[in-house]
């Protein structure tokens, strides 16, 4: 602007077109640089796909405005300076009449074919969520699902949230509900903000008298399969926590700003279960919040997770005083988990390859047997990868004199020969990857380090442990490096979907999709270059 104004100055009014490049000039620009920076990233993305460290989350999604749907895919994996890399691969518009699997994996070859990764399909690890074309789509390759959403599920099925609405209007919850309230909270991530005001009246503080006191008259029968409990089942006190839950979410910006706990204490009254349902999800929020990172491997955090929340619902001492409702929730939530919740072979790995949790004493021992086995299929894919064939002549097969009946036996005997070698090469090339899982197992340590008080604790990174050592563990460290890459959601490409919607706005909701497409593309380019410098000599 200030060049422009300095322009002007120095020789007059000048039109705004000789300044400001128009619509197409800027459109044709922003999909040059797109095409220069796929052919870069191509490289890159091709090295790891070839070496199996590459791991794709496809999802789809449609624009506010339009209504146009889109595709979009990010892609993670580590490089060989042991880093964890995120990329923004593409955000296609999705043109097909339907969403069936058919076409759905249609357009996500599309979008691969743009940097030649169709034929690593096999290669490449998939996380999405349990959408049934998602799922349809990808079922021939290796696919993780999100294990954010599943937990998300969890929690909607503990507190009965799908059926909530349709609850307001039972005559069962008829006299427990004075307004309705719209629930918000059936998200992975939360955006509602703390400082809105509530208008509160006395009728709402005795709603909480009377609801409180009423559930602290009561209590659960232990014995009951909570998690199977339809929402017409629910005993009384369970009935009014669900309500109170509901109400809670409006009352408690009042009821911070007013200290309205207090008050109920200091006159006696019951406390309101805010803070026991606080404590009940604080486990919850901890660990929805680090198993979405993408700034540090999330894979391996997945079964201390589910371990962290599973003994936050155990049975405590302190149980007695708890609110009843809150223990129905707490048994039915354990009992949903174990339901819904079910490993797969790639989060038992993760677990192996954090060496503070590598030997797996909070698994059960046959998901550790089972986990040490699915590490050596692992190995011995990354052997046939990397496999260098020997020459003929180091079979040494005996010369034999040809005739006419020795055809056959000359035929025979090569091929013993060579069963025999493949036998020996594969029994040296097993008991090497023991040696090296062993050898992992004893002295994979890396102690846990305390920072001073005026320092932040950093959470631990396993790929640190794994770029000084490496050289240790040839093959094993291969297979980590493919395993930690894998991340734990499908949230980067929630907050690809975010960055995008944030692009097509009211003003510029005319946008061509490809544009949009390659506006994304150019963002997480740009994002690379700041973080890793030259493309050119990054360490594929």
């Amino acid at each position: 602007m200030d060049q422009c104004i300095q322009v002007g100055y120095m020789y007059g009014p000048l039109p705004a077109s000789s300044f400001l490049s128009c619509r197409k000039t800027v459109t044709k620009e922003i999909k040059r640089v797109a095409i220069v920076g796929r052919n870069q990233m191509k490289v890159i993305l091709i090295s790891a796909a070839r070496e199996r460290r590459l791991s794709l989350s496809p999802d789809l999604w449609s624009d506010g405005y339009k209504k146009v749907s889109y595709l979009g895919c990010t892609a993670q994996w580590v490089d060989r300076d042991w880093n964890l890399c995120t990329f923004e691969l593409f955000c296609l518009p999705y043109r097909k009449p339907n969403k069936t699997a058919v076409n759905v994996l249609q357009v996500i070859e599309e979008g691969l074919a743009l940097y030649d990764l169709q034929p690593f399909m096999f290669d490449i690890i998939w996380v999405c969520d349990r959408g049934s074309n998602l799922k349809k789509a990808l079922e021939k390759y290796n696919v993780v699902h999100c294990i954010a959403h599943r937990l998300n599920n969890t929690l909607q099925k503990t507190f009965y949230q799908l059926e909530t609405s349709k609850a307001k209007k039972d005559i069962a919850f008829g006299d427990y509900y004075i307004n309705p309230v719209d629930d918000e909270d059936d998200r992975i991530s939360s955006g509602d903000s703390e400082e809105e005001n509530v208008p509160f009246d006395d009728d709402d503080v005795r709603l909480i008298d009377r609801l409180t006191r009423s559930v602290n008259q009561t209590t659960v029968a232990p014995s009951r399969n909570n998690a199977t409990t339809t929402l017409a089942q629910l005993p009384s006190e369970a009935k009014r926590a669900l309500v109170t839950i509901i109400h809670t979410k409006e009352l408690v910006k009042y009821i911070k700003k007013t200290n309205l706990n207090q008050d109920l204490e200091d006159r006696g009254a019951a406390v309101l279960v805010q803070n026991k349902l606080i404590e009940f999800l604080k486990p919850w929020t901890f660990v929805m919040k680090r198993i979405q990172s993408s700034l540090i491997p999330s894979i391996h955090t997945v079964t201390p997770s589910i371990f962290i929340i599973n003994t936050s619902l155990d049975v405590k001492p302190t149980d007695a005083k708890q609110e009843k409702g809150i223990m129905f929730f707490r048994q039915r939530a354990k009992q949903v988990m174990k339901e819904m919740i079910c490993f797969d072979p790639i989060h038992l790995m993760g677990t192996f390859f954090n060496p503070k949790t590598r030997h797996m004493k909070h698994l059960t021992a046959k998901q550790r047997e089972e986990c040490i086995e699915y590490v050596k299929q692992e190995m011995l894919m990354m052997d046939i990868d990397h496999q260098v064939q020997l020459p003929l002549d180091s079979l040494q097969v005996q010369p034999i004199t040809t005739t006419s009946n020795t055809y056959m036996t000359d035929f025979y005997l090569i091929i013993e020969q060579d069963d025999h070698h493949s036998t020996q090469q594969s029994s040296s090339k097993t008991s090497s990857h023991i040696i090296e899982i062993d050898l992992y197992l004893k002295l994979g340590s890396d102690k846990t380090t305390i920072a001073n008080s005026d320092q932040e604790n950093q959470e631990y990174n396993p790929l640190s442990f794994w770029k000084k050592k490496h050289e240790s563990y040839p093959i094993l460290s291969k297979v980590a490096a493919r395993i930690l890459g894998v991340p734990a959601t499908s949230a980067a490409v929630e907050r690809e979907f975010s960055f995008t919607g944030n692009i097509i706005t009211q003003k510029r909701s005319k946008l061509l999709p490809d544009t949009v497409n390659d506006i994304v593309f150019n963002h997480s380019y740009n994002k690379f270059k700041q973080r890793f410098g030259d493309i050119s000599v990054h360490k594929l």
